[in-house]
């Protein structure tokens, strides 16, 4: 197991598969970690916008917020690519991929690490925000 920024190799695939499933919080930080460049996401304005916008259609306030500074820096072309993928978006794609293999794909490999059960540590959101990390629903 391998550590990235204080976290492990799984923590960072729980991350991706929470928001890859629709969860918001999890979406805003996926979006976070691009806007970045945090190791293993790439620095990525598009990619930041698209997980930003779906977080903020989930009434995310802080990823408004930011997909609105990150709109302040970007050409229009790379917002309407962004608001392009958000559209065509499937639950299962994951941000940590390469677009391509995120189109071509919705599976993941298992994490090496399973994470706690939400309902074991509060919910969802309050781990997220008290760790930093994610935790599973079923």
């Amino acid at each position: 197991m391998y550590m990235v920024g204080g976290y492990s190799a799984s923590d960072w695939e729980w991350l991706c598969r929470s928001a890859s499933q629709g969860f918001a919080h999890a979406q805003y930080f996926v979006g976070t970690h691009h806007q970045n460049g945090d190791i293993p996401f790439t620095k990525d304005s598009v990619r930041a916008y698209l997980w930003h916008s779906l977080a903020a259609a989930q009434e995310h306030a802080t990823a408004e917020q930011r997909r609105t500074e990150l709109a302040k820096r970007m050409s229009p072309q790379q917002i309407a690519e962004a608001e392009r993928r958000a559209k065509t978006w499937k639950a299962g794609q994951c941000a940590g991929r390469s677009w391509e293999a995120e189109e071509r794909t919705a599976t993941m490999r298992p994490p090496a690490e399973t994470p706690p059960l939400c309902h074991d540590v509060g919910g969802y959101e309050a781990y997220m925000k008290r760790t930093g990390k994610v935790c599973r629903l079923d």
